[in-house]
């Protein structure tokens, strides 16, 4: 069950990425939907999974319906943090050079108000943060932390309402 859930829900956050990359908005505009979409795939496929662990086991408890969605998040998270240094490597190999290159600009624009900054180090930072392995392990932690928060409260509010009917 939960990697039946988590495989729809990495083969609908993939295709909504690779949607978004060829009708080409903006690379700030595509990072920003994308997360949207990420988000709304979690919230859904974390929402189905408790929904059918609930179904399968009636008299579960709280901790059981939280680890089950939980379960098709992780999976998720690690599958998209897969897919993410596959994409940044091989698909959008521009997109970090790109991402360094608005930051530097963005420091020689600031230059006159702030003389301290030096072109070269926000060159090496930025080649240090931007870079295929540490966007798929932020994704990585961020998927695994929003299905966490997902997952308790889907959970918390399903039973209050469960409980109300």
């Amino acid at each position: 069950m939960y990697f039946k859930i988590a495989g729809y829900m990495t083969v609908t956050a993939i295709a909504a990425k690779l949607f978004l990359y060829l009708i080409g908005p903006g690379q700030e505009e595509m990072a920003m939907y994308t997360m949207f979409v990420n988000l709304l795939v979690v919230l859904v496929g974390t929402f189905f999974t408790v929904r059918q662990y609930r179904i399968k086991n009636p008299q579960s408890g709280f901790n059981s319906e939280f680890k089950a969605g939980m379960r098709s998040a992780a999976i998720f998270a690690v599958l998209m943090s897969v897919f993410v240094l596959v994409y940044y490597s091989y698909i959008d190999t521009h997109y970090f050079e790109k991402m360094i290159d608005s930051r530097i600009e963005l420091a020689k624009s600031s230059l006159p108000d702030n003389p301290d900054i030096k072109i070269d180090e926000v060159r090496k930072t930025g080649e240090l943060f931007f870079t295929p392995r540490v966007h798929a392990t932020i994704t990585l932690f961020g998927l695994t932390a929003t299905g966490a928060i997902y997952s308790f409260l889907l959970v918390l509010l399903t039973r209050k309402i469960y409980r109300l009917n």
